[in-house]
C-alpha cells in the first residue's frame, strides 16, 4: 500500500513503458531518484506559464527526456503539453487523478469531472490515443484510504511524441459547453512551408466572445529572419498566445 500511494502512477504525471522514474525501495527509501530539469516560468496579468522535466528515463534503451509545459489562460483555461524526446518507440501512460467526492466521466475524446464546488472538462487533443477510466484509491490521512477514479491516457509512438490536453474550468452547476478547440498547423512565414508536428503545434480556442491562438514549438523553428504563423497570427517565440480581439502580430511570448 505504501508503494501504491507513492509510485508515479498515483500522481498526475507521465510514465514510459509502464516503468517508474522514481522507484521505492521500502516505506521511506528509494532505489532510484530522477534528476529534475528546472525550466523557465512566466507569470503575467492575463497568462501564466510553467515548465519542467526530468532525466528519469534516460537510463533505458532509447532513453526518453520527458518535459511538461502548462499554459494558463486566465481565469479558466489550462493547456498541458507533455513532450517526450526520443529516437526510439515507446508507450506512454498519462494519469489524471480526481477528488473522490466528485464524479468522473469519459466522453469520446475527453472527460469531465463534476465536484462539489466546480466542474472541469478535459479535451484530449492528440490523435491515436486510447483513454480509460480506472479504479484507484486516494489517501489523505495516514493509514486511511478511499476509493476514487482516475483517467489514464495511452499513446504509442516512435520518435518524438506529445500529449496535449485542454482543461476548461467552470462553476458548479454549469452544464453548457461554450468552448471550441481546433488543432491547426504551424506555418513558416518566411519559407511559406508548414512545420511538422514534431517541431511545432498550435490550438485555436474559442470561448464565449474570445478567440485565442496558442503556438507551442517543440524545437527551435524560428530563425532570425522568420516567424511562425497560425490563422493569420504571426509571432517570434517558442510559446506564444494571441488574443485575436487585441492583436494578430507579436502576441504574448511566454517562452523565447
Amino acid at each position: 500500500e505504501r508503494f501504491e500511494f507513492k509510485d508515479p502512477t498515483a500522481h498526475n504525471t507521465i510514465t514510459v513503458d509502464n516503468e517508474f522514474f522514481t522507484v521505492c525501495k521500502d516505506s521511506w527509501e528509494c532505489s532510484k531518484l530522477s534528476q529534475p530539469v528546472n525550466q523557465k516560468h512566466n507569470f503575467l496579468e492575463k497568462y501564466e506559464f510553467v515548465q519542467g522535466g526530468h532525466l528519469g528515463y534516460m537510463d533505458m534503451e532509447n532513453g526518453v527526456f520527458v518535459n511538461r509545459k502548462i499554459i494558463h489562460i486566465k481565469p479558466d483555461i489550462y493547456i498541458i503539453v507533455d513532450e517526450m524526446y526520443t529516437g526510439g518507440e515507446h508507450e506512454y501512460q498519462q494519469y489524471f487523478h480526481f477528488n473522490n467526492l466528485g464524479k468522473v466521466e469519459l466522453n469520446g475524446a475527453g472527460a469531465s469531472y463534476v465536484g462539489e464546488k466546480a466542474r472541469a472538462d478535459f479535451y484530449f487533443i492528440t490523435p491515436d490515443i486510447r483513454t480509460e477510466k480506472i479504479n484507484t484509491r486516494i489517501s489523505r490521512n495516514y493509514n486511511q484510504a478511499d476509493a476514487n477514479e482516475t483517467i489514464k491516457v495511452n499513446l504509442k509512438r516512435k520518435g518524438f511524441a506529445s500529449l496535449i490536453t485542454v482543461i476548461h474550468g467552470k462553476a458548479h452547476g454549469t452544464t453548457e459547453n461554450n468552448i471550441l478547440i481546433e488543432k491547426l498547423p504551424v506555418k513558416s512565414n518566411f519559407k511559406n512551408i508548414y512545420h511538422p508536428e514534431s517541431w511545432a503545434e498550435s490550438l485555436k480556442i474559442q470561448v464565449g466572445d474570445k478567440t485565442y491562438i496558442v503556438i507551442i514549438c517543440h524545437q527551435e523553428v524560428n530563425t532570425p529572419t522568420d516567424q511562425t504563423e497560425v490563422d493569420g497570427c504571426m509571432g517570434f517565440g517558442n510559446v506564444i498566445v494571441f488574443d485575436k480581439e487585441e492583436e494578430t502580430e507579436v502576441g504574448t511570448v511566454l517562452l523565447w
